[in-house]
């Protein structure tokens, strides 16, 4: 057991050194006068937590976001997900105290056994060592365990009777001020402290005694030993177990650590298997405040699975370990025996012989990848016919700066939060989209989402159901780790199906072309968090300067652009599906949009052809922010060999036909003359004339009614429109 003075000592060393710890565990906080402030325990930025650095306060936090404080101690315990006695060395760790002896040593399960309980008038009396001299009489605790208790509980919990008295037989349940309770033991089996049920929660007395695991029967002699968070969940599985008939005696034993943070290091629990029993707590929760809030740690992990994951890495080297996952809705054990009431025989096959190393938790058989459903995968979310992309899918989508690829997602991600299909690529119903992009201040974002709404073109009840499934964050702090970190807590909070980063380049942190970076990014940050929300991630990312060889993509095959991207070709290997979007030939106006990696399942549909396509040539749309399908540029469009001919129409051309700024010409007049002047198609004449629309270096002046109907005579003009039309990014 921690004594109180050892515990005093290693919180007046933290306290004087209370900058140097909360720059340990507070990174993301800054200095501000004589405290520490941060936006709480996950050590970010903000201002919601203070911590006293000087003074007789020093030491003290308080985080205004979640009522919560306390001292340095608890701020380690917190933070790293420690019981108190590893907190308490983690302090003397940290300061370089050497840690003193104390009177009693920590429990060792694997040596434990439970004495036969003696009866009521020989009740021995133990005196608590520490913190106080309480005396505790936890035979007076059973004792008032009155068969009207035992038949509240079983209506409460639905156990068996039989099962409720071996409980009170075993002196593992008893009575405290009217309230449930348990026992808890020190190394030599004394009853040294009481876990007990109180209005606002469970407490012990006497306050502040140290805990130890509940212990039910022997873990190093039992044929099956199995691990629980809470005594309720215990009782419940050993009940259906049949652990309580005689014939059973030595089979089952059980390893409590009455809560996800408390006693579950588990090393010193020599046995040959141990199966654990997890509960399923949800991915956020709502406070005392009403105020709904992620309920995951900064790995990503709820408190039940940070209480797996520590009860796995510190099992014994000896323990074969296995887990048996608590069926889905039901939020433990006990509620799923008391919901679904199955009988021994199920219990026994589902706990005891189905339970799983976590390790093989993925492992399938040929048979159950056979049943897998194909035709109508219901995990497909976009192109579902062919399972483009599904749950936990990553498409990246690559191109040059500048073209307009913010405006692509844009209308990308309207489409898909509306259900409507995309160029021929379908989804399975709308998808909640959220954008985290760095690039684009609210202006942007809101010129874009006009434009793009107005180029789709949707109905209003469409358009409203898009606006309701589509959400915007700009991040502009975070990278690495940290952003993954703040990634999955959002993504948990808006329930989001579709997760843009734009673009990729603005929170890795560190250098792409190292592999090292790149997969550790992708692969262990982006990666866990699709595989554990469903999420599918569309990562915007950038290719490397262009070459000055306008040929030097000549000759290669559609699959080779997949590697267009900066970086290293990790990038590429990670993602599930890879779109390239870059310009065709110099100033066309037309822009190509590839899918050279899983594109033939994505059903993308060339508008002209009405084929399947995995290549499409798009421009912007004449109205809105948006594009639009055009077919592929003629042979003059495309970009000059080195050293080759001139194109034989360029932007310049097309300006010097317009002539000065106050002159006004006939579009169709115009096209016409540059048709037959420079040689080339009229379509080659248009796409100039709108790409310089679209850059605003003309603008129509006035549309005159043709004689006997059509479309409107459009007359050009040199110079910008006051009201303008810019289709390119705000933001590269």
């Amino acid at each position: 057991m921690i004594s109180p003075e050892r515990t005093q000592e290693a919180k007046e060393a933290l306290n004087a050194r209370a900058e140097a710890v909360c720059r340990e565990l507070l990174p993301g906080g800054k200095k501000v006068g004589r405290r520490w402030i941060c936006g709480g325990t996950d050590g970010g930025p903000g201002k919601s937590m203070g911590v006293e650095l000087e003074g007789e306060k020093a030491g003290v936090w308080v985080d205004s976001s979640t009522g919560e404080s306390g001292d340095l101690i608890k701020l380690f315990q917190i933070v790293r997900s420690l019981s108190f006695p590893d907190s308490v060395s983690a302090s003397e760790e940290f300061c370089k105290i050497a840690p003193t002896g104390d009177t009693e040593g920590r429990i060792d399960p694997g040596n434990f056994t439970f004495h036969d309980p003696t009866p009521l008038d020989e009740a021995p009396v133990y005196r608590v060592s520490s913190p106080t001299t309480t005396l505790i009489d936890w035979k007076k605790c059973v004792s008032e365990f009155t068969p009207e208790k035992a038949s509240e509980l079983c209506e409460w919990r639905g156990y068996s009777i039989e099962c409720v008295r071996w409980m009170r037989e075993q002196e593992l349940i008893g009575c405290f001020q009217g309230n449930f309770a348990f026992p808890v033991h020190n190394a030599k089996g004394q009853v040294v402290a009481i876990h007990h049920k109180s209005g606002d929660g469970w407490r012990y007395y006497p306050s502040g005694a140290e805990s130890s695991p509940l212990i039910i029967g022997s873990p190093t002699d039992a044929s099956h030993c199995l691990a629980f968070e809470s005594q309720w969940d215990a009782f419940a599985v050993l009940d259906k177990l049949n652990a309580q008939d005689p014939e059973n005696a030595g089979i089952y034993a059980a390893y409590i650590t009455r809560s996800a943070t408390s006693h579950t290091d588990v090393s010193k629990l020599a046995i040959s298997s141990l199966i654990a029993i997890n509960q399923n707590d949800p991915r956020e929760k709502t406070g005392k405040d009403g105020v709904t809030r992620p309920n995951i740690n900064k790995e990503g992990r709820t408190p039940s699975e940070e209480w797996l994951n520590r009860i796995q890495s510190s099992r014994n080297k000896i323990t074969q370990f296995a887990v048996f996952e608590t069926p889905e809705p039901h939020k433990d054990a006990n509620d799923w025996i008391r919901a679904d009431r199955p009988e021994h025989n199920e219990v026994f096959h589902q706990v005891i012989e189905l339970s799983r190393d976590p390790l093989l938790k993925e492992v399938a058989t040929t048979d159950e990848i056979l049943a897998t459903n194909t035709t109508d995968d219901p995990d497909a979310l976009i192109g579902q016919k062919r399972r483009f992309l599904s749950k936990g899918g990553s498409w990246m989508i690559i191109g040059p700066s500048g073209i307009g690829k913010s405006t692509l997602i844009t209308s990308l991600c309207i489409h898909a939060a509306a259900g409507v299909t995309w160029h021929g690529i379908t989804f399975r119903q709308a998808l909640k989209v959220l954008v985290v992009q760095a690039e684009n201040d609210r202006g942007d974002l809101a010129e874009m989402i006009r434009g793009a709404f107005k180029a789709a073109n949707f109905d209003s009840a469409t358009e409203a159901l898009a606006r309701k499934n589509i959400l915007w964050r700009q991040e502009c702090s975070r990278t690495g780790s940290d952003f993954c970190g703040w990634l999955e807590k959002i993504v948990v909070a808006t329930g989001a199906q579709l997760v843009v980063i734009d673009p990729l380049l603005s929170y890795v942190g560190d250098d792409i072309s190292q592999q090292k970076v790149a997969s550790s990014f992708l692969r262990n940050g982006l990666q866990p968090i699709q595989q554990r929300t469903g999420c599918i991630t569309v990562a915007v990312h950038h290719t490397g300067k262009p070459s000055k060889d306008a040929g030097a993509h000549k000759g290669w095959n559609e699959s080779d652009f997949a590697y267009l991207g900066l970086g290293s070709s990790d990038l590429t290997n990670w993602a599930r599906a890879i779109a390239v979007f870059t310009p065709v030939g110099v100033d066309t106006g037309i822009f190509r949009f590839m899918l050279p990696k899983r594109g033939r399942r994505s059903g993308m549909v060339d508008s002209f052809s009405k084929e399947l396509a995995t290549t499409i040539h798009l421009k912007h749309a004449a109205q809105g922010l948006g594009w639009v399908q055009c077919g592929p540029p003629d042979e003059s469009d495309a970009a000059p060999r080195s050293g080759g001919r001139k194109q034989s129409l360029t932007a310049e051309d097309v300006l010097n036909s317009l002539g000065p700024a106050t002159h006004s010409s006939r579009r169709d007049i115009l096209t016409a003359q540059l048709t037959l002047k420079h040689a080339v198609s009229s379509r080659t004449v248009k796409d100039r004339i709108d790409a310089l629309l679209l850059a605003a270096r003309i603008h129509v002046s006035e549309r005159t009614p043709r004689d006997g109907g059509g479309h409107e005579i459009e007359w050009l003009r040199v110079g910008t429109c006051p009201t303008g039309n810019n289709q390119l990014e705000t933001s590269n």
